[in-house]
């Protein structure tokens, strides 16, 4: 009846493997001029060549198709970062819903330092403007806290132009 070959067997093995690999005395130099010997120094490098070259392949198509998935849609990244942007936000809170956000990120904030609503404004920070719900909210990316929230008023030259014919309108006379 063979014997099986236990957990115990295969480790005891593979110990008695490395100890005579340790006893034959062969230096990893040694087997490395073996390996070269066998496959010659040409070989190598053809295939380490070959190796190079399919790799430039592969990065050069790769970022080839980036570059013209970008010029074909060019706002196509900015599209990505405004719904990352409002998914993280809408995490945080709840936002007015049937309605996209303007974003503006704030770059230089000593612009903004003589408004109130900006004085806790770092650049970097995003303002979400939402026109049809009246708010504008300061979100800042880094720490993914919202900074500040207000109402705003948005005078558009439709409510203006009705304002107008109201204030003009005159009693009917009879003719």
């Amino acid at each position: 009846m063979p014997k099986k070959n236990t957990t115990e067997d295969t480790v005891n093995n593979v110990i008695q493997t490395a100890v005579k690999d340790a006893n034959d005395g062969i230096q990893p130099k040694q087997k490395i001029s073996k390996f070269l010997g066998r496959v010659g120094y040409k070989k190598l490098s053809v295939i380490i060549l070959v190796i190079l070259a399919a790799g430039g392949i592969y990065g050069s198509y790769y970022f080839y198709t980036k570059y013209t998935a970008i010029k074909a849609n060019p706002n196509l990244e900015a599209q990505k970062e405004s719904e990352r942007l409002v998914l993280a936000l809408g995490r945080l809170m709840e936002l007015p819903s049937g309605e996209t956000p303007s974003i503006a990120a704030i770059l230089d904030k000593e612009k903004l330092k003589d408004q109130p609503f900006f004085q806790a404004a770092e650049n970097g920070d995003r303002l979400f403007t939402y026109n049809k719900a009246m708010i504008a909210i300061l979100y800042r990316p880094s720490t993914n806290k919202i900074v500040n929230i207000t109402q705003i008023s948005v005078n558009q030259p439709q409510d203006l132009a009705e304002e107008a014919k109201e204030e003009n309108k005159t009693p009917n006379s009879p003719q």
